[in-house]
């Protein structure tokens, strides 16, 4: 994890320490690869051994009910990775000239400001720092004490500073206290912006409710369709239970409707759904999973502009029939005939004279979970990883997912990418990680974001390892997040993410009343 010596020449010798920056040799040898554009330009650089994805695997937690009852939490343990079957995949994003991958500064930053109907979305200013009485008394006469005059106040237009800082913030995944993180600032003309989106996840998880389908097709009740993870068995199965209930209405009537009106104004190119969009039920026996709630979600989401669903364990190997031994069954069958089939409708939004077009999704040919698109030089992969133990996880001859970004990330030989973005519901297995550091090998380190549901956290959890970040999103009721891809504009200035939330209350039950 030691920077490295590098110097360019083919199969070079470097360590992982006692490096001579200065006279650019090694005093150990160890050989590896430099990269194609290095070896282009005859430009020396300096690498640092990548680290594996950040992200903790989570286990699920389960949504406080939208009735006064609620359910017993539940969690399924995310395993060891493995490896699954080799599908045959479409062709995967392109990419555009790779640049130095930016530095990082731990120190006291801005905290998030809430994304509204009138506002840009930004941050505000860091606060003023408290001051600390002395722990160890003198004998000596102490002068009055002094108050550092408060700093003025950063407008969203001023210049921003291309680095990570603490934002004094700790958020919590689990049992776990994460330092937040906080990006630069998008500038007001949106300049530095390549790309911004929306993402959101596990949600609606209503259960408690009796919304069903009659015999015709049209909304009705059903009183059986109320039942909790442990009477599971008294659930009907096969049922037209729908279960539409506060998550759902919150969704509908304000959650998605928000994000097209901002998307509408020219904020967001697209919408993410991190996955979960049923109940589950972690013994795998949920009887919610049927096409009635499949439907119920399909129309739920049709209105939403540019939408993409990441499959969540909820609607999959949590379902009753799910055969973790086989390559597919019914359940997975009607995912991807309903949600495997999404793609960009409108172009994304024009910034700063660029952009406008929208780009083509590629998918997995026979598991369309998994996709791909590239925009700007910023490579974009949706993973099949849900929480708990997939066909693909446990019992496949080879990872889809890995196979997927390696074989995409390949495919840019001009070392062209810029930055990367992963969507999952949990955090991708270590497979992936070595497809991107063979990608890194070659191409230098990119700044990579992986986007995450699951944990269902209070209030959102972005993290930063090098130039790893993870970004927790919240849950049920939640408002959603705009996530901002910066591109610092000077010469060699690498990508940045940054993260505005939309509602600030750190809740997952209270829904947002938008302008």
């Amino acid at each position: 994890d030691k920077a490295c010596c590098v110097i360019i020449a083919t199969n070079t010798c470097h360590v992982d320490e006692k490096c001579n920056k200065t006279e650019k040799n090694c005093l150990k040898d160890k050989c590896q690869k430099t990269s194609v554009m290095a070896e282009a330009t005859g430009v020396a650089k300096w690498k640092s051994r990548n680290k594996k994805l950040p992200a903790p695997s989570f286990t699920p937690t389960h949504a406080p009910s939208n009735t006064p009852t609620t359910a017993a939490p539940s969690r399924n343990p995310t395993r060891a990775p493995s490896n699954a079957p080799t599908p045959k995949p479409t062709s995967g994003p392109t990419a555009a000239p790779t640049t130095s991958t930016p530095s990082s500064s731990p120190t006291h930053g801005p905290t998030n400001a809430p994304v509204t109907d009138t506002d840009t979305p930004t941050t505000v200013p860091t606060p003023t720092p408290t001051v600390h009485p002395t722990e160890n008394p003198t004998t000596q006469p102490t002068p009055p004490p002094t108050t550092a005059a408060p700093k003025p106040k950063p407008k969203l237009g001023d210049s921003t500073v291309y680095k990570y800082t603490d934002t004094g913030n700790t958020c919590s995944i689990e049992d776990d206290t994460h330092v937040q993180v906080h990006g630069p600032l998008p500038l007001a003309d949106k300049r530095n912006v390549v790309i911004d989106f929306w993402a959101f996840g596990d949600s609606p998880y209503d259960f408690l409710v009796d919304t069903c389908l009659d015999d015709d097709g049209n909304a009705s009740t059903c009183e059986e369709c109320a039942v909790k993870n442990r009477d599971m068995e008294e659930l009907p199965y096969p049922n037209t239970c729908t279960f539409e209930g506060e998550d759902f209405d919150c969704l509908k009537e304000s959650i998605i409707p928000f994000m097209n009106r901002k998307m509408n104004g020219g904020d967001g190119a697209f919408q993410v759904h991190v996955g979960d969009i049923l109940k589950g039920s972690p013994d795998g026996n949920s009887r919610r999973c049927t096409e009635a709630s499949f439907d119920s979600r399909a129309r739920l989401f049709q209105p939403a502009k540019n939408f993409l669903l990441i499959n969540g364990d909820n609607e999959s190997n949590e379902c009753f029939g799910y055969e973790i031994k086989e390559a597919s069954d019914p359940i997975r069958e009607m995912w991807r005939e309903k949600f495997g089939k999404y793609s960009f409708t409108s172009d994304f939004p024009t910034i700063t004279g660029t952009g406008g077009e929208r780009p083509a999704i590629s998918r997995v040919e026979g598991n369309e979970e998994i996709f791909g698109f590239e925009y700007k030089n910023i490579a974009f992969f949706g993973l099949d990883y849900p929480a708990g133990d997939t066909y693909i996880t446990k019992h496949a001859p080879k990872d889809l997912n890995a196979k997927f970004v390696e074989e995409t990330l390949a495919s840019d030989s001009n070392c062209a990418l810029r930055s990367i973005v992963l969507f999952s519901h949990i955090a991708p297995r270590s497979l992936v990680d070595d497809a991107l550091d063979d990608y890194f090998d070659e191409c230098g380190v990119l700044p990579t974001l992986t986007v995450l549901g699951n944990a269902h956290p209070s209030t959102y959890c972005l993290t930063k390892d090098n130039e790893r970040l993870s970004l927790t999103v919240e849950a049920f009721q939640s408002g959603p997040v705009l996530v901002s891809v910066l591109r610092d504009p000077k010469e060699g200035g690498g990508d940045y993410f940054h993260v505005a939330d939309s509602h600030l209350v750190d809740s997952n039950s209270k829904c947002p009343e938008f302008a």
